[in-house]
């Protein structure tokens, strides 16, 4: 269902975010409804739902309903086709590894649409292009200006794809294999911390196969048994097993520890992109807060229509949700500080604001809500009541309702 007015409230240099996530269902009357894969694990049928999100307002543009089985690269047709039939074929989409597979970047190649995805850095045509350059990671001069701790380098590569015809030609047949190559720039990234963890969890594990091997332990899961194939190798001397470290896997194993990749057809700018594909992250938030307090995991529609109903009231509740978010995060940013104003530069309507500020970042949204869901004004009539009960209370949630730009009275009573 698309919303071509949200999508025309976009501003210039935005990108659009999408996703999708599976919605479980009781009802047989969904044409949507299939067996595919369910990360609820029920049993049950599920729809997809792809979703487009704008990056820099955060504010929804587009939901639809898709049938779970269909494969990823039809998924991600779908979605090119509805940003263009939404006028933004001049804007990014920003995808996760979900949507790294060949024939999805294959497919956004070949419909022109700006992308940019997060992919795997140990996939063959990934690694080859990184490795010969991989010592420049570790080079301190490719530190990012907005992170300290993270290192990037910028690939130009030229990578050949292979896709179907649509239609037939002269040389020809719907159907047959095509294959072009196309720019894209690999952008590689080292994150110290990461590397650290993952450094760490794999040391730790390969100790506890180890010791595990060496005491006897024969029940290992596949996983553990392909980890001891690949860094184990396991001796046997009068019933008494020893296990020795591979460290030619090893080595190779710890190369990518803390390593990723973002790979797009058109951002050339390693730092950009990075602080483009961040922001992605405000979609994942968008489809956990729609299951946890949306009912977007099991709807409960058992029709089309309703459940259409659904999704569109999530939709627009989502928008408010966001937009309220933005407001709170623009005030925490100036509340507390001087702005060159006498009245509002005096010392008790700063340390006012700053205990505000305080508040709004120790409160989730839910918190403040059901604040103002149950608190609507706070009096105390009698001299005792006065004494006992604090107007800061009131004092504080009026300064809020001001901060995020909601029209109340000047009157300390009510807001």
């Amino acid at each position: 269902m698309p919303h071509s007015n949200c999508a025309a409230r976009m501003p210039d240099g935005d990108c659009t975010v999408f996703d999708s996530t599976t919605m479980s269902t009781d009802s047989e009357l969904q044409p949507e409804a299939r067996q595919g894969f369910n990360k609820a694990g029920d049993g049950k049928d599920t729809i997809k739902c792809a979703a487009f999100l704008s990056m820099k307002t955060r504010q929804p543009i587009a939901f639809a309903k898709e049938p779970e089985n269909i494969p990823d690269v039809l998924a991600i047709g779908a979605a090119v086709k509805s940003l263009s039939f939404l006028n933004l074929k001049a804007r990014m989409i920003v995808t996760d590894n979900g949507c790294a597979s060949e024939s999805n970047m294959a497919e956004l190649c070949r419909s022109g649409c700006r992308f940019l995805t997060m992919c795997r850095a140990r996939t063959g045509w990934i690694r080859e292009a990184v490795e010969p350059r991989a010592g420049e990671l570790v080079s301190p001069d490719n530190l990012l200006p907005f992170e300290d701790k993270i290192r990037g380098i910028t690939i130009r590569i030229r990578h050949p794809f292979t896709f179907k015809a649509r239609h037939g030609t002269r040389n020809q047949k719907a159907g047959d294999e095509i294959r072009r190559e196309f720019t894209l720039w690999i952008h590689a990234y080292v994150s110290n911390d990461t590397c650290n963890r993952d450094w760490n969890r794999l040391e730790s594990r390969i100790a506890t196969l180890k010791r595990q091997v060496e005491d006897g332990v024969e029940d290992f899961t596949p996983a553990a048994r392909g980890m001891i194939r690949r860094f184990l190798a396991v001796t046997e001397d009068k019933g008494v097993k020893r296990a020795r470290v591979n460290d030619a896997e090893y080595r190779k194993a710890i190369k990518y520890c803390g390593v990723f990749v973002l790979v797009s057809d058109s951002m050339a700018d390693c730092a950009e992109a990075l602080r483009i594909y961040r922001r992605r992250e405000e979609i994942e938030a968008c489809f956990r807060l729609g299951k946890q307090r949306g009912d977007l995991a099991h709807p409960r529609g058992w029709t089309p229509e309703v459940l259409e109903g659904r999704l569109l009231a999530m939709f627009v509740t989502l928008g408010y949700v966001t937009f309220l978010q933005e407001r709170m995060r623009a005030a925490k940013s100036v509340l507390g500080k001087p702005c060159g104003d006498p009245r509002h530069d005096l010392k008790g309507n700063l340390d006012a604001e700053k205990k505000l500020k305080s508040w709004m970042e120790k409160s989730t949204l839910e918190e403040i809500m059901q604040w103002f869901d149950c608190v609507r004004e706070v009096t105390a009539r009698t001299k005792a009541g006065r004494l006992r009960w604090s107007t800061a209370l009131i004092d504080r949630d009026r300064r809020f309702l001001k901060a995020i730009g909601y029209p109340v009275k000047d009157s300390t009573r009510g807001f």
